[in-house]
Parts: structure tokens; C-alpha cells; sequence
């Protein structure tokens, strides 16, 4: 599942995202069956909001150091979707480090 996927607390993955989970394969979209559907939207809706603020901050402070630095490179690093704990973690960001 996207790490940025907001998940209700309690509450039971119901429907293809089962299937794909039990097949190995990455869901398209994922549903839940919760107690109270208003206010885990609501918590969704939040948390979905506040993760586009962080974007629009990283966005901003590194327009800020581009405009700091113009003679440098900016390379971006795709967002993992784990620690970077293993060798194959690290070649990956390596790689969009060197990529052209």
C-alpha cells in the first residue's frame, strides 16, 4: 500500500485490495469498512491536506536554495517506501543521484 495512503484506525480492508494483497500484487485503490465513515473521512481528508502542505514547503525551500546556488545541480531522490536499512535501498538512491 502507498506509504501515504491515510488508514483509518480500526476498521477492516475489505474488497480487490484484499485480492491484491493476498496475490502479492499492488493495489489499485484500497477500501475500508469502518464504524464511523464521517469522521475517518474527515481524518483522511486532514491528513491527505497536510501531506500537499509538506510537498508545497520541500517545494518552496528548495526553490529557496536553487535561487541560493543557481550554478548547481538539484537532483531529486523518489520517495522510498521504507528506511533505507539494506544495500539494494541505497543503490537505488545512488542511482537517481548519478542519473543524468
Amino acid at each position: 500500500m502507498p506509504q501515504s495512503t491515510p488508514l483509518p484506525r480500526g476498521g477492516f480492508l475489505v474488497g480487490g485490495a484484499v485480492r491484491d494483497a493476498l496475490t502479492g500484487r499492488e493495489p489499485r485503490d484500497v477500501d475500508w469498512l469502518v464504524e464511523r465513515p464521517e469522521e475517518e473521512a474527515g481524518r483522511a481528508a486532514r491528513a491527505l491536506a497536510d501531506i500537499a502542505v509538506a510537498r508545497s514547503d520541500d517545494e518552496a525551500n528548495i526553490a529557496e536554495l536553487a535561487a541560493m546556488a543557481p550554478d548547481a545541480t538539484i537532483k531529486r531522490v523518489p520517495l522510498l517506501d521504507d528506511d533505507v536499512h539494506d544495500l539494494e535501498s541505497l543503490a537505488s538512491i545512488a542511482d537517481a543521484l548519478t542519473r543524468s
